[in-house]
């Protein structure tokens, strides 16, 4: 088990690595592409149903226009870490090809919440806009008192993709429950992201920022 300490480490390293990926040296970005390209793929693997040729498609386009922004300047490691910078980038290449493959209807519900709020904007330009919605929606799911245990389970069961009949069975807890757990979650959770300045609607997208 990887210790605070180990953790605050890493997050050192990623960061000065960051930094020098940032301005053009392409080693250091070999070597974040080497720590974090399990995760990325894993993360897309979740989604995917294990298509091994999305996932690969996929996690490449998101390597490929990571460094494109560092090349072009467009990422400030004094602004997101490079680990929710990269993530984010893979989020919005996967959403771009859900939509592509019109599968957006189908689109599980914590990656529909992130779809409504940053709309059809899939260019690299939204991407800060994306992180920042990332960043606000963890704040709001590890925030102490707005959401029960069972609401958090579920919330983070779903993200992982398991059913409502699977965390159902997990948690102890009747089919029912689980589904009127997941609405109350997400109900707090958009409130939570409104309170931040994050609204679907908003003409004034993209200038929400996490606390």
């Amino acid at each position: 088990m990887v210790g605070p300490s180990e953790q605050s480490e890493r997050a050192r390293t990623l960061h000065a690595l960051a930094v020098r990926a940032a301005g053009g040296d392409q080693q250091a970005f070999t070597q974040i592409h080497g720590r974090l390209n399990v995760g990325v793929r894993r993360f897309l693997e979740t989604r995917l149903g294990r298509d091994a040729e999305r996932v690969e498609e996929i996690a490449q386009r998101t390597w490929f226009e990571t460094w494109r922004a560092m090349r072009e300047k467009r990422y400030d490691p004094a602004r997101s870490a490079v680990t929710t910078f990269v993530y984010a980038i893979a989020y919005k290449q996967y959403l771009r090809d859900r939509r592509g493959h019109g599968y957006e209807s189908a689109m599980p519900e914590m990656d529909a919440i992130v779809a409504e709020e940053i709309g059809s904007d899939m260019s690299l330009d939204n991407t800060l806009h994306l992180v920042e919605l990332l960043e606000a929606l963890r704040h709001c799911i590890d925030q102490d008192g707005l959401l029960t245990d069972d609401e958090r389970a579920v919330i983070n069961g779903l993200a992982d993709e398991e059913t409502e009949r699977q965390l159902a069975a997990r948690l102890g807890l009747a089919a029912s429950t689980v589904h009127v757990r997941k609405k109350s979650a997400h109900a707090k959770l958009r409130a939570c992201l409104a309170n931040k300045g994050f609204h679907r609607d908003s003409s004034e997208r993209g200038q929400g920022h996490a606390e």
